[in-house]
């Protein structure tokens, strides 16, 4: 059975998605149309819409999590197939959403050189900075399942992330946010697996760099959010993006309670149709 694995310690939150049986090439798309105008819904599927928005956000008495400072970025691997310039276009995508200041990093793009010097250095094993002195907060990592557990080595995962890394085919991708006390979101690292087929890696990309930005917590079987359970390709929906939207509202920072994120998002969603 598929499933998606998804905890969130204090400082440090982490999502791979769980393969299992499902045919990844001809899964279909049952998601609403990717874009940034919101359908119109009934009654009950707006009241299901409101729901799943909570459940992504940790629960209506939670509080938010969320960058306020630049997005610094670089990207890992991935040059060969693609997977970088997905990498690179969804966070431009979603920092201009959040209106936050981006910086792209020009880091050692290739694993190998990433990886030795991970090994060389003796402070800050995810620093990823170029020659200008400037380093990345937000990391992605497209490579194989071995330079991944290599970097578990030396990165700050809990164990049972490290152990989930152990079993091939466990963990096709996961995204590990590091909070301050504030709840604010002051690093992200997004490890995608390089061997994927490409639509799953795709998917894998943007929805781990998504939910880094705060859209932390998942929903079943969800036909309105693309944050769910499903191990197969997937896009981002207008429900998505007007979550996001909401989350980096005006008003809204970290430790702002989800019912203020909520207030915004169904003002956004506008009003239902009749029955």
């Amino acid at each position: 059975m598929n499933r998606r694995r998804c905890l969130l310690p204090l400082l440090l939150g982490l999502c791979g998605l769980v393969g299992g049986g499902a045919s990844l090439e001809a899964a279909a798309d049952e998601l609403a149309e990717a874009g940034t105008t919101l359908p119109t819904l009934t009654p009950s599927a707006r009241s299901r819409v409101v729901d799943e928005a909570i459940d992504i956000l940790g629960g209506f008495t939670n509080v938010v999590s969320r960058w306020n400072a630049p997005i610094r970025f670089a990207v890992i691997g991935g040059t060969a197939g693609g997977g970088a310039e997905t990498a690179r276009t969804t966070i431009a995508d979603v920092t201009a959403q959040s209106a936050l200041p981006l910086v792209s990093i020009e880091a050692e793009e290739e694993v190998e050189a990433y990886l030795a010097a991970r090994r060389r250095a003796s402070a800050d094993a995810l620093s990823a900075c170029d020659r200008r002195g400037r380093c990345a907060n937000f990391i992605v990592l497209i490579a194989e399942l071995a330079a991944m557990r290599e970097l578990a080595e030396v990165i700050p995962l809990r164990e049972v992330y490290r152990r989930s890394l152990e079993v091939d085919g466990e963990v096709h991708c996961f995204f590990a946010p590091f909070l301050n006390r504030r709840r604010e979101i002051v690093r992200a690292f997004v490890f995608v697996q390089a061997d994927l087929p490409p639509a799953l890696r795709n998917t894998c990309l943007v929805e781990e760099i998504y939910q880094s930005f705060g859209l932390f917590g998942d929903v079943t079987g969800s036909r309105h959010f693309s944050f769910d359970n499903r191990v197969k390709p997937k896009r981002v929906t207008a429900f998505d993006r007007a979550l996001l939207a909401s989350l980096y509202a005006p008003g809204i920072g970290p430790g702002s309670p989800v019912f203020a994120v909520l207030d915004r998002f169904v003002r956004r969603l506008g009003p239902a149709t009749a029955r």
